[in-house]
């Protein structure tokens, strides 16, 4: 049976151990996976609320996830990572850009973690891709197997106040049968 999209998982990050408890995403700055995925269309999943400081004075904020391939045999192969869409431009002028890192090991290893939300991670390049054709390449990844993601939010200075603003990552890639 070939990999299904309800193979692939994305996890906070942030875990003292790979699959640790880690729930907060605030707290997703890298480390290991934790066991909590990332909801889905849920406000907040991963970056906090602009405040008015922070639209007043510009702010850019870090944040780490993992993508992982759950399927219980193949592997995941020529998989490619970039943004599907990005804030509404008329409502705000928040950006995000993305960036990848591979573990130190696999299946269980951890990637960088950062002290802060303000410490942009080490030797990650960052961009925002926005189709397959351009995106990121992460290759294969066998059964089990992790890929971290970071994720940058840009919030310029003097910039409107909005709680809402969304951000749409997508991975794909292909399978055997």
């Amino acid at each position: 049976m070939p990999i299904a999209e309800t193979d692939i998982k994305y996890y906070l990050s942030g875990a003292s151990t790979d699959g640790g408890g880690q729930t907060d995403p605030n707290q997703s700055l890298g480390n290991n996976r934790s066991s909590t995925e990332v909801q889905d269309a849920t406000l907040n999943n991963l970056f906090d609320n602009v405040s008015g400081d922070e639209a007043k004075n510009g702010d850019t904020e870090y944040r780490a996830i993992f993508v992982k391939n759950t399927h219980a045999s193949l592997t995941w192969l020529g998989v490619k990572l970039w943004i599907v869409s990005q804030p509404d431009a008329r409502a705000t002028k928040e950006s995000f850009e993305i960036g990848i890192e591979a573990p130190a090991s696999q299946p269980a290893g951890a990637i960088q973690s950062i002290p802060n939300e303000s410490t942009a991670p080490t030797s990650v390049s960052f961009s925002a891709p926005s189709s397959k054709s351009a995106g990121l390449s992460i290759g294969d990844l066998p059964a089990g197997y992790k890929y971290g993601i970071w994720v940058k939010r840009i919030v310029p200075a003097n910039c409107e106040v909005k709680d809402s603003a969304q951000v749409q990552i997508r991975c794909e890639g292909d399978t055997a049968a």
